[in-house]
């Protein structure tokens, strides 16, 4: 009997005077104080729901200038380049997948097709494959695929200009110190 009173008595107000005259009648009628409570809420949000419609237009107002902004100012446009611009160029990014591709590609394919190598092994030739050779098997190429996702990132050249060697070995060498002192200041 409450929901169907709930529904009745949130039916009856469709403006915001029939609101006030519903919570009127709640408080005579039979009904609970809950009942009637949630029926004025009920039709409160459905007059004016929130998340729906346009946002209303805000005059645009000219953003005051801060002291950090004025010293930006002052500073070389290189400098200011740096600090702020911490986008990875498309080229570098170019570069860092294709190099994932090489260093996570190759370990895992390689690592799945040892699955079906193992059953035809074991299950076809007769082969007695002990147990623990395809999890080790496994643990090693997956692992290799994990690390080569950091590899792949450290190892390519982060100058949008140079293209690096084809192992990335150099590059690794010099990305590494800047990677672990980035590092280091996040856990500070």
């Amino acid at each position: 009997m409450g929901v169907q009173t709930l529904v009745q008595l949130s039916s009856l107000a469709s403006s915001t005077s029939q609101v006030t005259s519903l919570q009127t009648r709640c408080r005579h009628a039979p009904v609970s104080s809950y009942v009637c409570r949630r029926a004025v809420s009920i039709r409160a949000s459905a007059q004016s729901p929130k998340g729906f419609g346009t946002k209303p237009v805000k005059p645009a107002t000219p953003p005051k200038q801060t002291e950090p902004a004025k010293q930006l100012e002052e500073t070389p446009a290189k400098t200011v380049r740096e600090d702020i611009d911490d986008e990875v160029p498309e080229v570098v990014t170019n570069r860092i997948l294709k190099r994932l591709a090489f260093t996570v590609g190759v370990p895992l394919f390689v690592g799945l097709s040892f699955f079906p190598l193992f059953y035809y092994l074991k299950v076809i030739q007769k082969v007695d494959v002990p147990d623990w050779l395809p999890l080790l098997t496994s643990l090693f190429l997956f692992g290799g695929a994990g690390l080569g996702i950091s590899y792949g990132v450290i190892s390519t050249s982060w100058d949008p200009l140079r293209e690096g060697s084809l192992l990335g070995w150099t590059e690794f060498k010099a990305n590494w110190p800047v990677f672990m002192q980035t590092m280091g200041k996040d856990k500070k």
